[in-house]
């Protein structure tokens, strides 16, 4: 897993070149043609750029209610703030990365279970890596 990471992202610096970006781009449709390494490809890429690159997705930090009654809640991000089109109302994704490992789970929440948080997402995303050790003021 973390060769691919760092291929991925050593492919990406040299496609960001102009010299090698059409060799990238032929590489690339090669690897999509490809059934099994186009989900493993397409999955990390996404992944990697929600984490760095210009269009980062895990930018707002939000608290979840797991079980109100006991008051148990964890720190995500929202991914998707509308779910209507797959016919969830009130309803968001949030993903919950997990502490010192590069792995989460996407709940599909309702809206009401969801408290914004006023951090940044880089504050949020070192406290839920580092198991809660990080300090952040929330």
């Amino acid at each position: 897993m973390i060769i691919i990471i760092i291929v991925i992202t050593f492919l990406g610096y040299l496609g960001s070149t102009l010299l090698i970006k059409s060799i990238f781009d032929l590489i690339e449709k090669i690897i999509i043609k490809l059934p099994i390494i186009r989900i493993i490809y397409s999955s990390l890429k996404e992944v990697i750029s929600a984490f760095v690159g210009d269009k980062k997705k895990f930018s707002k930090p939000v608290l979840v209610a797991l079980n109100k009654s006991q008051n148990i809640q964890r720190i995500g991000f929202i991914t998707q703030g509308n779910l209507k089109n797959i016919k969830f109302k009130n309803k968001v994704a949030v993903y919950i990365p997990h502490s010192y490992n590069f792995s989460g789970n996407l709940l599909i929440v309702n809206v009401d279970n969801i408290t914004k948080l006023n951090i940044s997402s880089t504050e949020a995303m070192k406290f839920i890596v580092s198991g809660g050790i990080t300090k952040i003021n929330f």
